[in-house]
């Protein structure tokens, strides 16, 4: 007969402080995606698009430009002769945004190790 493999209330508690953790990067990794918006304009924070914002304004500070001659913001809508001061305070706020959420995450993360967080719903990011 086979054998039944009886878990511990502690490997339980284990498991779901696992999965919670789980859940909670990827609710962080939610709120990053949703970016800033500068001048009305949105720029998605997730890791593609923070690379391609450094790499963008890379090039404009070697070709010493102050506009980008287009501009395709993360809603897909394109913009002729854009700032790339816009650009780049964007990026600062990105930055910003993205260390304010890993520190809510981490102090998310310690209430769940501690037992007194048991879900990752309604989190105030």
């Amino acid at each position: 007969m086979g054998q039944v493999n009886i878990k511990t209330q502690a490997e339980v508690s284990d498991e779901l402080k696992t999965s919670l953790l789980s859940q909670l990067e990827t609710k962080r990794k939610e709120a990053e995606d949703v970016g800033v918006t500068v001048n009305a304009i949105r720029y998605a924070g997730n890791p593609s698009n923070r690379q391609a914002i450094g790499e963008a304004l890379n090039f404009a500070k070697e070709a010493a430009s102050t506009v980008f001659s287009g501009w395709k913001d993360s809603d897909g809508n394109f913009h002729a002769d854009h700032p790339v001061a816009d650009v780049e305070q964007a990026y600062r706020d990105i930055g910003q945004q993205r260390s304010t959420l890993i520190s809510l995450e981490g102090q998310y993360a310690v209430e769940i190790m501690n037992g007194t967080r048991t879900s990752v719903e309604n989190l105030i990011w």
